[in-house]
């Protein structure tokens, strides 16, 4: 009986420190190049800056994200990751996207006579620390000015 109490007692204080993490906020998108460039394939890199409101550094393990440039779908992200957000700052996250060439130049004509486009990522982060992790849902979108 004992062992049973001390085990739930466990549980309550590890799920309690859990619920605690505050979300990360998502800030910007920076360093957008092209890696590789293919005929029918290309990759894009970029970094999507978040700010962890938390006092702890979090970990942040998995993405899993749906980016689309001006409502039209662009490609998926599915990377692990190994990034350390630090405390009450803000940290770059490293982002490759394979892009399918047909989608990006029907999005590249679309755009073509706009000052700005919209970059939207949705989709979900796996994030925590001392091995507890939770999954945070991203639903970010910003306007760039492309002239």
């Amino acid at each position: 009986m004992r062992a049973l109490c001390s085990i739930l007692g466990i549980i309550l204080i590890t799920a309690s420190c859990h619920s605690t993490y505050k979300s990360l906020e998502y800030r910007d998108i920076k360093n957008v190049k092209m890696g590789q460039l293919g005929i029918k394939q290309s990759s894009l890199d970029f970094s999507l800056i978040v700010f962890n409101p938390n006092k702890y550094d979090i970990e942040i393990k998995n993405a899993d994200l749906d980016i689309y440039i001006d409502g039209a779908y662009l490609g998926k992200i599915n990377q692990e990751l190994k990034v350390t957000a630090s405390g009450m700052t803000e940290s770059p996250l490293p982002f490759s996207i394979d892009l399918s060439m047909k989608n990006l130049l029907k999005n590249t004509l679309t755009t073509l006579f706009h000052d700005e486009i919209e970059v939207k990522a949705v989709g979900k982060l796996k994030a925590g620390r001392h091995g507890l992790y939770k999954t945070i849902e991203v639903n970010y979108a910003a306007k760039r000015k492309i002239r």
